[in-house]
């Protein structure tokens, strides 16, 4: 519930790639991090049996499926979120976070000694559909992230719970707010 915004510098490739109107539909759209330990880094929820949940998620929506509110929301900008089963299960989010290394090298020795040849991915387990526009956004996976990075009040909260959940209200009139420290299209 900390963190405000993160540099974006810290991300090093996206996929698909901006602006690609042509993404193979059997692909997921992911991002890559520059920091091996970046999904997880902040992450206020417990290991549980050997699955930590990363404190982002990487989500994919279609234009019909969002909103833009006006005016923003401050710190974080913010989308409305019109199609919550459109967003993945957060309690699945473990599954789509990695970390990469590029060389057959040991991974402590190729951290302290060569770091460039690791990296941090999250995916999002969205299909994407053939001749399709979608945004992708960098996303709070925790309520209480949530809640600060849209300016609310974190009194209550007490556990790591998730920032949606399948029954999470959301339509037209009332959509979802969700904050992105991150975006890409």
């Amino acid at each position: 519930g900390d963190v405000l915004g993160i540099d974006p510098n810290v991300v090093v490739r996206t996929e698909p790639r901006p602006f690609t109107s042509n993404f193979e539909p059997n692909y997921l759209a992911a991002i890559d991090f520059g920091v091996a330990d970046f999904p997880w880094l902040f992450t206020p929820a417990a290991n549980n049996a050997d699955r930590l949940r990363p404190w982002l998620a990487l989500i994919v929506l279609k234009n019909d499926e969002f909103g833009e509110p006006a005016p923003q929301t401050v710190p974080l900008p913010s989308i409305g979120v019109i199609a919550v089963a459109a967003l993945q299960d957060l309690s699945e989010n473990w599954a789509w976070a990695h970390v990469q290394v590029s060389n057959e090298d040991n991974v402590t020795q190729t951290l302290a000694g060569d770091p460039g040849h690791v990296l941090a991915r999250l995916i999002c387990p969205r299909r994407l559909e053939p001749e399709t526009s979608y945004d992708a956004f960098l996303v709070p996976a925790f309520d209480a992230g949530r809640r600060v990075g849209l300016g609310l009040d974190l009194a209550g909260v007490t556990e790591a719970l998730p920032a949606w959940k399948s029954d999470t209200p959301a339509s037209k009139a009332t959509p979802f707010a969700l904050p992105f420290y991150y975006r890409f299209a």
